[in-house]
């Protein structure tokens, strides 16, 4: 659904069933006018709509069978139970339109919500109207256009910090904050491990990718050997942890806070681990790419912090060799 302003006139741009229809208003002086106008002959025509309310669209999509197998399926439950059923949910769903959509943005960024949140909310938003175009229940998409993003995070967890946040852990958290900082897996891959993913004779967790379901590996450093080894151990499909996410977040933050580690978060471990990696290790890309589970460059480099840390050793770095150079001819 759109409305153009073509000189003297506006043209509405509709669709009835998949016929695109485009219709020349003469006489309408106003967007708002022509708005209602085109809304008037979408509840007029013979659409396929079956739905009075978005509210009710959105939850046939999303127990819909062909959505059983989406991984983020709880999330995009979550996100509609609490941010677009509210704002949505009692509108009809041929009523929604781009000026609701870019009243929503406003609404969620008063409430100092990242663009990237957002964005993830729109996304799930405009999936659920092309899912029911798809299958014949609406006959249009309304246009959603995003929001820029520009969360690319440099938030580098030192190992000072890190040993003071960890002293404030619980004993049932710690295991997963030394895992993700030694390790760069993300929280929830490692709160879905299984027993039958430590392999310490190999020294390796052996695991799908959260996101792709790929199989990768990741070395385990000695101090997760020496963890593993003592903790109560399992078989096959037991878990090794018993958490939920909201649980370690909130336990990381208790302790954050107790420690006066400002603005820390436990995915900034999987920042960390990879930068120092590549910067103080020295480990090739591809393998750091393979451990971590990033797919393409762009992505593994948005994990790479240049710190002013790394360019004050540079900096010595090469006063050490000047002084040696310079000794050496003495």
């Amino acid at each position: 659904m759109a409305v153009r302003r073509l000189r003297k006139y506006y043209q509405i741009d509709y669709y009835i069933g998949k016929k695109r229809v485009r219709e020349v208003l003469k006489g309408v002086t106003t967007k708002r006018e022509a708005e209602e106008i085109e809304r008037e002959r979408l509840r007029s025509s013979a659409g396929p709509i079956d739905f009075k309310r978005f509210e009710d669209l959105a939850e046939w999509c999303l127990t819909h069978p062909d959505k059983e197998s989406k991984k983020t399926l709880d999330k995009d439950r979550e996100r509609f139970k609490n941010h677009l059923l509210p704002y949505f949910g009692y509108c009809k769903p041929h009523d929604i339109n781009s000026s609701m959509v870019d009243d929503y943005k406003v609404k969620r960024q008063r409430q100092f919500v990242t663009n990237a949140t957002i964005n993830r909310e729109l996304a799930l938003l405009k999936s659920i109207f092309k899912f029911a175009f798809k299958k014949g229940k609406i006959y249009r998409v309304p246009p959603i256009d995003l929001l820029a993003e520009d969360n690319v995070r440099q938030r580098f967890i030192t190992e000072e910090e890190f040993e003071k946040i960890r002293s404030f852990l619980p004993r049932d958290i710690l295991p997963v904050a030394v895992i993700a900082y030694h390790t760069a897996m993300r929280l929830g891959e490692i709160l879905g491990l299984r027993w039958k993913n430590v392999d310490l004779k190999r020294r390796l967790f052996v695991f799908e990718t959260e996101k792709t379901g790929k199989q990768r590996a990741v070395a385990l450093h000695p101090e997760l050997i020496e963890l593993l080894s003592f903790m109560p151990r399992g078989f096959g499909e037991t878990p090794i942890f018993k958490l939920k996410s909201y649980q370690a977040q909130g336990a990381w933050r208790q302790a954050c806070k107790k420690a006066r580690v400002k603005d820390a978060r436990i995915h900034d471990l999987r920042r960390t681990r990879a930068t120092i990696w590549h910067k103080e290790e020295g480990l090739p890309q591809d393998l750091i790419m393979h451990m971590t589970g990033h797919r393409t460059d762009s992505m593994f480099r948005r994990y790479q912090i240049v710190s002013t840390e790394y360019v004050e050793k540079l900096a010595q770095k090469w006063s050490e060799e000047k002084d040696g150079s310079e000794g050496n001819r003495g």
